[in-house]
């Protein structure tokens, strides 16, 4: 689980970013900044106006798309996104506070959570590199209220998203203790060059005041597990050979870190569960609170077409395979719900007043309800085998 200075080095990331939004002075220093780039475009004879960037990425290779976005049955609003820019300029302190979080947040993680030798991994390098966040998409809602829990006074809140999308060229390097047998052995030792990762951010500013800031507090999730994709370098390329060190898989060690990277995402920073942090001090808890659900959605299985029999390669050793049918349903980060099996059919049907179950949603028409088909295989040597992927947004 992420320890207290997940919170402490987060804010320092997102109050700026929060305070770019709702601060008049940021914004400020974005157009006069512009101007003064404009000045220094025209100065080389170039025309600003016909670029299709802002000329504070003009001479990077970013480019910041600016997408409209609306959504009239919440009353939402598009603005302009400037905030990637401000982003690539304070990048070099941004980075710096990233890192620290990723040491303190993962690698306490590595020794609860991996196995035997493995939990000795830790961090010998850690730089996230020169190529900042880009934020995209912003949607900003109407004011909305709520009812303070267990009274009668409203409180008012924003709610705001955006796309997070990061393409890193990172250099990290992690490494074990001495593993072996007998006083004889070495560290595992790899690396990871790059990092993707792409997701929407929600951000709920509660509670707001008449005093500056103006918002007292955020708290802050992803709607839907983020995309992440690790780049490993080392001995965890080692593609499918069984090579092992005191009996550790090392093709096993990308799987373990992959997984520690979506446990951190989904204990702390995915819808129901949200990260909170103060912008002023002696910010009274109960006051933040915003209710995580908005509703229950009951999902019921139904039927399923399209299957095919899978051809035996040896007809002498073997028979042909008609899929035994089973679905695994999620919304959000809640667990896996698993149906019953429906052998040797390619057009299966459920009670669906037996195989359903309900979720919690947080929130409507933006998290992802997903839907896996899976064959199962009762073989010795055989593994489950999955036949389709299927998400739609929820609600």
């Amino acid at each position: 689980m992420p320890n207290n200075n997940t919170n402490t080095n987060t804010t320092v990331m997102l109050q700026f970013l929060i305070g770019a939004v709702t601060g008049g002075v940021l914004f400020k220093y974005y157009q006069v900044q512009q101007q003064i780039d404009e000045e220094e475009e025209k100065k080389r004879g170039t025309d600003p106006t016909n670029t299709t960037t802002t000329s504070l990425l003009a001479s990077s290779s970013l480019t910041t798309t600016y997408n409209e976005r609306t959504d009239t049955t919440q009353g939402a609003t598009t603005h302009v996104n400037f905030l990637s820019d401000i982003v690539q300029r304070l990048w070099p302190y941004l980075s710096k506070a990233g890192e620290q979080m990723v040491r303190d947040t993962v690698e306490p993680t590595f020794k609860d959570t991996l196995p035997g030798p493995l939990s000795t991994l830790h961090f010998t390098k850690l730089e996230l590199g020169a190529v900042p966040l880009v934020l995209d998409n912003i949607l900003v809602r109407e004011l909305q209220s709520l009812q303070e829990y267990g009274g009668t006074q409203q409180s008012d809140y924003l709610q705001f998203e955006w796309d997070v999308c990061w393409n890193s060229t990172c250099n990290i390097q992690l490494e074990t203790d001495i593993i072996g047998i007998g006083g004889f052995g070495a560290p595992i030792s790899f690396g990871v060059k790059g990092i993707t990762l792409n997701g929407r951010l929600q951000i709920i500013a509660k509670p707001l005041s008449s005093t500056l800031p103006c918002i007292d507090a955020i708290q802050f999730a992803f709607v839907n597990p983020p995309e992440v994709e690790l780049d490993f370098t080392g001995l965890a390329n080692l593609a499918d050979m069984k090579v092992k060190i005191g009996g550790i898989n090392l093709v096993d060690i990308k799987g373990y870190v992959r997984q520690i990277v979506d446990d951190v995402f989904a204990q702390a920073l995915v819808l129901p569960n949200r990260s909170y942090a103060p912008l002023v001090e002696h910010v009274d808890y109960r006051e933040q609170f915003c209710p995580a659900y908005q509703g229950l959605a009951r999902i019921h299985v139904h039927s399923g077409r399209g299957f095919e029999i899978e051809k035996t390669k040896n007809p002498l050793f073997g028979k042909d395979d008609i899929p035994d049918v089973y679905l695994k349903i999620r919304l959000g980060v809640e667990p896996w719900f698993v149906s019953s099996t429906v052998q040797d059919n390619c057009t299966p049907t459920w009670n669906p007043h037996e195989d359903c179950q309900d979720f919690l949603y947080c929130s409507s028409r933006d998290q992802i309800v997903e839907i896996e088909a899976w064959d199962s295989d009762s073989g010795t040597l055989d593994t489950d085998d999955r036949l389709g992927t299927y998400m739609r947004r929820s609600l």
